[in-house]
């Protein structure tokens, strides 16, 4: 048993590692935003451009904007829609990592108005630390563009992953009796980390 155990801890984290390392590098720049590589969005690359475009036949805006988007030749997450009562204006934002592409349509005069905004690969980095195509504050916004589910699988794929090598990583350390010590005052400084910072900034401050 102890090792397969040690099999699977190894092969799992080789797996992961390129992940792990993708989302520690974006981490960092998201929490020290004064480096020099987290200003990607002040060396952004702007255009835009007119196209024309047919009057969509869907009736949802989701179902608008997507045929919208096969039109445009475009592809992304479509983050939000704007509707106008009159009707012949529809508006609409698509998100993919190091792009974000705004479309303000013109359906009378059958045009559209295209945005594109490109980062740099940092900008790549960051965005994907963040990108799952939903929002806590709006249930009703589902992942509309199958990378968006493929990338939230590969994020749910991760984090079991990681719990599969803590728990292998714990059975080892048990099995192995040397330095028992010194193992258990690691684990106790993880987990009291945790608990001081998921319980204790209430309790204490």
């Amino acid at each position: 048993m102890q090792k397969y155990c040690r099999k699977i801890h190894i092969y799992c984290g080789l797996a992961l590692l390129p992940l792990i390392l993708l989302f520690s590098v974006s981490g960092l720049m998201l929490n020290n935003p004064g480096w020099n590589i987290t200003q990607y969005w002040s060396q952004r690359q702007e255009t835009t451009s007119e196209r024309i475009i047919e009057p969509p036949r869907a009736t949802g805006d989701l179902e608008r904007a997507r045929e919208l988007l096969r039109q445009l030749g475009l592809s992304g997450e479509i983050e939000r829609t704007t509707s106008y009562p009159e009707g012949d204006h529809f508006d609409f934002q698509v998100v993919r990592p190091g792009r974000i592409i705004e479309v303000k349509c013109d359906l009378a005069e059958k045009k559209a108005a295209v945005k594109q905004i490109q980062t740099n690969q940092w900008g790549v980095l960051s965005m994907l630390h963040t990108f799952t195509g939903v929002r806590q504050n709006d249930p009703d916004k589902t992942r509309n563009w199958i990378m968006t589910t493929i990338w939230s699988a590969t994020i749910d794929a991760l984090a079991l992953g990681l719990i599969v090598m803590v728990l292998s990583s714990l059975y080892l350390s048990i099995l192995d009796e040397e330095r028992r010590g010194l193992k258990l005052s690691a684990l106790s400084l993880g987990l009291l980390t945790a608990i001081f910072f998921v319980f204790g900034l209430d309790w204490l401050f």
